[in-house]
């Protein structure tokens, strides 16, 4: 009986009948009622024997549950796993359990873009929203309003203006070519005055008149 179950054995393991399908055997006319998945011919002592390989009445073990087709939850969509067990002896799968995994509280932010953009001048700030969006799911994280310093004058020279004898002058100034803002104001300079120059008199003689002294600019 030892070389029947060895070779029994040698069968089972080549035609991969393990524990979940197929481990005890018994002689063809002592079956009775079971689920046949097998017969083998042997001989035993020189006999040729029909041996009928049935169901072994096998109990699992069960493993640990192991994750399986998991799928990561987002702040836009639940994610997934299968927790399934296998039996520690025959790898047969005994359950599968479908887990749903909440979707994230929380987004990803991405990199801050600017919007809204108002360019300064130079009497004027500028300024443009900071928005950063979800990198997953593209909602609006949060937007932060900030200013733009205002550009620099674009100078221009006001020429300065001589006074004159009876004409008040002006002092060079700046002012913006842009926005017209006075950078330096020019100030009044006052007239010059008159330069005063002697006219001489004119003596008159018998046959021509004389002048008075007289005086000019």
């Amino acid at each position: 009986m030892k070389k029947l179950i060895d070779v029994i054995s040698i069968w089972l393991w080549k035609t991969k009948v393990r524990c979940r399908k197929a481990a005890a055997y018994i002689v063809a006319n002592k079956v009775k009622s079971a689920i046949i998945v097998g017969t083998l011919a042997v001989a035993v002592g020189g006999t040729a024997t029909t041996v009928t390989i049935i169901k072994n009445t096998h109990v699992h073990t069960p493993n640990d549950a192991v994750v399986e087709n998991y799928i990561d939850a987002t702040c836009k969509s639940a994610g997934s796993y299968d927790s399934v067990v296998y039996c520690d002896e025959c790898d047969e799968e005994l359950s599968r359990e479908t887990i749903t995994v909440d979707k994230l509280a929380e987004h990803t932010p991405g990199t801050a873009v600017e919007e809204d953009f108002v360019d300064s001048t130079c009497k004027d700030f500028g300024s443009y929203n900071s928005v950063v969006y979800c990198t997953v799911c593209e909602a609006k994280i949060s937007s932060e309003s900030k200013n733009v310093d205002k550009k620099a004058h674009t100078e221009v020279i006001d020429e300065a203006v001589a006074p004159t004898c009876v004409t008040t002058g002006l002092t060079a100034g700046k002012h913006c070519s842009v926005c017209n803002e006075v950078l330096l104001a020019q100030t009044v300079v006052d007239a010059l005055g008159h330069t005063e120059v002697t006219d001489e008199a004119v003596a008159p003689t018998c046959l021509t008149t004389g002048l008075t002294e007289g005086k000019h600019c």
